[in-house]
């Protein structure tokens, strides 16, 4: 990586840091909330991790989620309600560069506890899908282990080994 792209990924964690800043003041993620950054164009995955809101809030026994995505369609499931509707705190709609710059926050380092990423390759850059199909490994472990970190998530092939 060169110095320019060294400067370039710093300065965008700095703007991260600004927005997340704004966030947590304006959504309380501090105050017991959590986010949720649903980046993926994965249909089966965004619909999962919004099925599981209800799970996370009940594992973290946390106040609620917010979800932060640069996707309408993400935006919209979020919003339309469903079972995941009384867990979710509010929507707010990111541009592709507010996405970037928490995503090199996150890449920089941990900087909060309370934003998850609902992602197969970001902020890290290994391929979680890799892991489906492998001992009967799921989409729907992966994201509530991986992702969501979900700690009571009874995950079948994990018992089964």
């Amino acid at each position: 990586m060169t110095r320019d792209r060294i400067g370039a990924r710093l300065l965008s964690a700095w703007r991260g840091r600004a927005l997340w800043r704004r966030l947590s003041r304006s959504h309380q993620l501090d105050a017991g909330a959590y986010a949720l950054l649903m980046i993926e164009d994965d249909a089966e995955l965004n619909e999962l991790a919004l099925r599981h809101v209800e799970d996370l809030v009940h594992d973290r026994r946390a106040a609620g989620v917010v979800v932060l995505t640069d996707r309408a369609e993400v935006a919209r499931s979020a919003r339309d309600g469903g079972p995941h509707d009384s867990h979710v705190l509010g929507v707010v709609e990111l541009s592709a560069r507010q996405v970037d710059d928490l995503l090199a926050l996150a890449e920089l380092y941990t900087f909060s506890v309370r934003l998850l990423v609902v992602s197969w390759r970001r902020p890290y850059g290994a391929d979680l899908r890799t892991a489906v199909g492998v001992h009967g490994v799921t989409v729907e472990d992966v994201l509530c282990l991986c992702m969501l970190m979900i700690r009571s998530w009874p995950a079948q092939a994990a018992l089964d080994g």
